[in-house]
Order: structure tokens, then sequence, then C-alpha cells
């Protein structure tokens, strides 16, 4: 039953060091979750006293002296002003595009039926296909990026999970 124990330990922490990682994390306040920057990734920031925003791959990262590492230099983590985030809009494009095709065929039908058929056009029905058409064409072009301040509500920090680098006192 021991070599059993000790064989699953050893299996158990071989597969945590192929899987271990170094990463950024956001942790925002009132939030249970928090954003994570891995190496590799991405990272669009704004640093502190400057206008423009970097778009730069994460190369590595130094948790002893919270340091990011990129292409191009390296950045301290109180250096960084903004962070901003792309979302995933495959989701939103749909439902704005298909919103916006429902008002205008809304209101296009309920303008041909006025006109060939004699029927009223009402208030009601050009506001639904209006509002719908609207709708549509926010989702569909808005929401792009968000823009998170890093202060005293959201802080960033580096987390390294490799065993291998952990000491036991």
């Amino acid at each position: 039953m021991k070599h059993i124990t000790l064989i699953c330990i050893a299996l158990l922490l071989v597969s945590c060091t192929i899987h271990a990682q170094k990463f950024i994390q956001m942790d925002m306040f009132g939030k249970k979750k928090a954003m994570r920057f891995n190496v590799g990734d991405e990272l669009r920031f704004k640093v502190k006293g400057d206008d423009k925003f970097y778009i730069l791959p994460i190369v590595d990262l130094d948790e002893t002296t919270n340091k990011i590492i990129l292409p191009k230099g390296e950045v301290f983590l109180h250096e960084i002003a903004e962070i901003q985030i792309l979302n995933d809009r495959k989701t939103q494009q749909v439902l704005g595009t298909k919103l916006f095709n429902f008002g205008l065929a809304f209101m296009g039908i309920g303008v041909l039926d006025a006109v060939l058929f004699g029927s009223i056009f009402t208030i009601g029905g050009a506001v639904v296909g209006g509002a719908s058409a609207v709708a549509g064409a926010i989702l569909y072009w808005g929401f792009r990026k968000r823009t998170f301040r890093i202060n005293e509500r959201r802080q960033l920090r580096i987390l390294n999970l490799n065993l291998e680098d952990l000491t036991i006192a």
C-alpha cells in the first residue's frame, strides 16, 4: 500500500511540474475570478506617464523583481497604468447582426404593408423596429475593448507555480 501511495505522489508531482507556469494575475476588488496573462500571451498596456498603448507578447516573467520581460525590453509591474482586454466578440457579432436585420425587416415589412395594402403603420412598429436595429448595431460595433486602470482596486502580481523553484525549509 505504501508503494502505491508513493508512486501516486511521484506521478502527481511530475504532472504538476509539466503544467507549471509563471503568469501575471490581475486581482479585482469584489470579484472572485481574477484575470490571467500567461507567458506567450499578447499584453496590451499603457505605462505611467505615456499616452500610447503597447502591444507586445510576454517573453518571460521575473517574480523576484516583478519584471515583465518583453521582446523590446522590460517593464516593472508598478510602472503599468492601464491594461486593455480585447473581447471575444463572435457571439456579440452574430446576435448584433440578427437583431439589426430583424429591425430593418420589421420596419420594411410594416412600411411595405402600409404602402401596398393601405394598412396603418403605427408608431409602435417604428419603435420596435428602430430599437432592435439600434441595439443590434451597438452589439455589433460596440464593446470591443475594455480598459482596466491599475489602482488600489485592481492590482497586478506575478505568480510562479513551478514546484521545482519552491524550497522546503
